[in-house]
């Protein structure tokens, strides 16, 4: 069966309950925020997060789907505002955005998180692709919850920043590094508009 087949058959198979698998990391949080999103009209919906699940009721469902729409929107400080508001919880789902946001280029530094991570690991002298992975995994802490690719992407973007211009794509956030772009104050904990 086709992917599309699996995912039309998850969302419309008319479920009384669906328990969700997802850990706490960036990468699946984003997964299960789209996922609620879809599943919209099944009765009963649980978090399984390892060390407990979590009944989702209405409003954590209506929150979750507002995060949604927030993360793939082309305004990412309607995210935060959201954040503000996080219901205690789902503070795994709160943390996780966090750190999407901590994506976008630092006032400080002009990096991104990830990309001061793989710096840091660079300037520690671990250029090869395979030590790169393994030691960005261990400095992340399951933050991001990143495989080979998104980790090595994120090496090729601060190559690029470092030649003086790159765009990413950060939800639904598409920027360069020069010219107007979302920053994030790493001293506030906010994201500012720069017109830099």
């Amino acid at each position: 069966m086709a992917v599309e087949g699996v995912f039309e058959k998850i969302i419309g198979g008319g479920w009384e309950r669906v328990v969700l698998h997802f850990d706490t990391d960036l990468f699946c949080c984003i997964n299960f925020l789209f996922l609620v999103s879809q599943l919209g009209s099944v009765p009963e919906l649980t978090w399984d997060l390892r060390d407990r699940t979590i009944a989702l009721n209405t409003m954590d469902r209506v929150f979750i789907g507002s995060c949604w729409r927030a993360y793939s929107s082309s305004d990412p400080s309607s995210l935060q505002d959201l954040l503000d508001q996080a219901p205690s919880r789902l503070q795994p789902l709160k943390t996780a955005l966090m750190a999407h946001l901590q994506r976008f280029p630092s006032t400080q530094t002009g990096l991104g998180r990830p990309q001061e991570l793989v710096q840091e690991i660079l300037d520690r002298g671990l250029v090869e692709s395979e030590d790169l992975v393994q030691a960005f995994i261990a400095l992340d802490d399951n933050v991001y919850g990143w495989g080979d690719a998104q980790i090595l992407r994120e090496r090729k973007q601060l190559q690029s920043i470092r030649e003086g211009s790159a765009t990413c794509v950060l939800g639904g956030v598409t920027q360069t590094t020069t010219g107007p772009h979302w920053q994030w104050d790493p001293l506030k904990r906010k994201l500012r508009w720069s017109e830099e």
